[in-house]
């Protein structure tokens, strides 16, 4: 009898440990528990990486009851932009209702407006991107289709193209100046949001360098955080335009190129609070390089 209770014991124990092996650290679960990758040498981090990343791409696992979510693209990646669509019926269940897009300014606002009720056509909104923008009209055209049919609210959170000059001897400076005038901007809009709509959650798109630790100017979420809102920031990368920074190096190292998943980042001393994740996308293999926030 007791050795029949035994070999069960063993079996169960057995059991256990082989479903504590398939949950390990590397798929699905919460990032609630794992350890910050420092952005150090790229052996360093890609031993973190191993250990230390969410293959599911669970979003309500990132996020502890924060306003604003904000998502760190690459302009040249329209992978990036297709993720965020991707996720919109996700994120809507969590109750993020409003979308604040950097590619276009808060004075064009109305254009969305009457597009949303039939009176713009979809050809006129994408030439404005085009014209006022630049990168790839059409997939910031699916990304606001993608929003409207998911009952979200799009928000144009740009200043308007403020010109630097660029022979000027301080012009290093002058830029600086204007870009945090337009961060500014862009703080006061999403206040301005999140006042109007009590209770409402926002999704914001911008580029990687405007959450960075290294960036010129304060990081978009330390400015929400300085007035009181509780943000959370993703910085994107992989997909179909080819990185070379320390985090998709250390992929490449690791054999973890072609796998879509989440780590969280450790804050880089003597830098700004940087992105709170890092969500890595399958890479290209077409060696295209684009130097992003941790070189």
């Amino acid at each position: 009898m007791n050795t029949s209770l035994d070999k069960l014991l063993a079996v169960l124990l057995f059991i256990l440990g082989l479903l504590f092996l398939l949950s390990g650290n590397s798929s699905g679960g919460s990032t609630a528990n794992l350890t910050p990758c420092r952005l150090s040498s790229v052996e360093e981090v890609k031993n973190c990486l191993l250990t230390n990343r969410r293959d599911a791409t669970d979003f309500s696992s990132l996020l502890q009851g924060e306003s604003v979510l904000i998502f760190g693209e690459t302009y040249l990646s329209v992978d990036n932009r297709f993720e965020l669509m991707a996720a919109l019926p996700a994120l809507k269940k969590l109750g993020f209702t409003r979308l604040a897009l950097e590619a276009m300014p808060s004075s064009r606002q109305s254009l969305v407006n009457e597009y949303k009720q039939g009176r713009v056509p979809r050809q006129e909104i994408k030439a404005a991107i085009k014209s006022i923008w630049g990168h790839s009209p059409e997939s910031y055209m699916q990304v606001i289709d993608a929003a409207l049919d998911q009952g979200i609210e799009v928000v144009f959170l740009d200043r308007d193209y403020e010109r630097v000059d660029l022979h000027a001897d301080n012009w290093q400076e002058l830029e600086k100046q204007a870009r945090n005038r337009r961060e500014k901007h862009w703080l006061n809009v999403l206040t301005r949001q999140l006042e109007q709509h009590p209770g409402a959650r926002m999704l914001v798109l911008v580029g990687s360098d405007h959450i960075s630790p290294q960036a010129a100017t304060m990081p978009l979420q330390c400015r929400l955080r300085q007035s009181g809102i509780a943000a959370a920031s993703i910085a994107i990368a992989g997909g179909g335009v080819f990185y070379d920074d320390v985090l998709t190096r250390a992929a490449r190292q690791g054999r973890l190129e072609r796998s879509k998943f989440f780590v969280r980042l450790a804050p880089i001393k003597g830098a700004w609070q940087g992105m709170d994740f890092y969500l890595h996308l399958p890479q290209t293999s077409e060696k295209r390089k684009i130097y992003s926030y941790s070189e």
